[in-house]
């Protein structure tokens, strides 16, 4: 692939617009449309460099967001959003995440009657997007007890299934894509699907149902990007972002765009 489709972040970090990410040149997907993406890849390949690059431009545009820390290695993010690593803490936030989440339905509903109409959007009411990003997700899914784990995927459910309606994303990040570590009504609510490095034909088809079955071959940061409704049927080649000066996420604070936050959770 033409090595002009890696996008350099900091060159729309500036112009960023809430629900809508370039993932590289010449592909933005709105995430108010296609709510969920999935990041997939062996340690490596690109993941947390991706997951970096998305999670800046949500930020610059004023979203709310909450990572789940699957590892504990994004501590210095610490300061410019909302984290939790260990497993206790991880449940109160996605139970936090669930109940704004509710109270958007709510509002949107009210919005609705008084305008009349049906189907209200989020960002037509005002509600920034309220992003939930879960790095490794299997890592926080291996220390999980049974009931933990019961609860973990109840939560992730719950937001996945019902958070378009509301303006919540949902992005997952992980080494694998199986149905013990993503259950299938959380993957098939993930619309934008990235899968980094070469991949072995089962793990291709975990992450690219609908696309012609077999290995993928791709050179090191690098990929395959699928769009729900927006690509055609086969995934298209992909580039990790460059980060350029963004990779000090210390400098972060420089660009984030705060907000109200009674507005933002309503």
């Amino acid at each position: 692939m033409a090595s002009d489709k890696r996008l350099d972040v900091t060159s729309v970090i500036s112009s960023t617009v809430p629900f809508k990410i370039v993932l590289q040149k010449g592909l933005t997907v709105d995430f108010e449309k296609s709510p969920g993406l999935g990041l997939f890849g062996k340690s490596g390949a690109g993941k947390t460099t991706t997951l970096l690059s998305v999670l800046a431009q949500f930020l610059a545009g004023g979203s709310q967001v909450y990572l789940v820390d699957g590892k504990n290695e994004l501590q210095a993010l610490s300061n410019v959003l909302q984290r939790a690593s260990g497993v206790s803490d991880v449940l109160s936030m996605l139970g936090y995440v669930v109940a704004q989440m509710e109270q958007r339905e709510a509002f949107l509903g009210q919005e609705g009657a008084r305008q009349g109409r049906l189907g209200l959007k989020a960002s037509e009411v005002g509600l920034v997007p309220l992003v939930v990003a879960i790095d490794e997700l299997g890592a926080l899914v291996a220390s999980a007890q049974a009931k933990e784990k019961a609860e973990l995927v109840a939560l992730l459910t719950q937001i996945a299934l019902k958070g378009r309606s509301s303006g919540v994303i949902l992005v997952v990040a992980s080494q694998f894509a199986s149905v013990d570590t993503i259950p299938n009504a959380v993957r098939s609510q993930l619309s934008t699907k990235i899968l980094l490095g070469s991949a072995p034909a089962e793990l291709v088809r975990m992450v690219f149902p609908t696309s012609s079955p077999g290995a993928r071959s791709a050179r090191q940061f690098e990929g395959f990007v699928y769009v729900d409704g927006q690509l055609g049927r086969e995934p298209g080649r992909y580039q990790v972002p460059s980060l350029g000066k963004l990779a000090d996420v210390s400098k972060w604070g420089g660009f984030v765009t705060y907000y109200d936050t009674e507005r933002a959770l309503v």
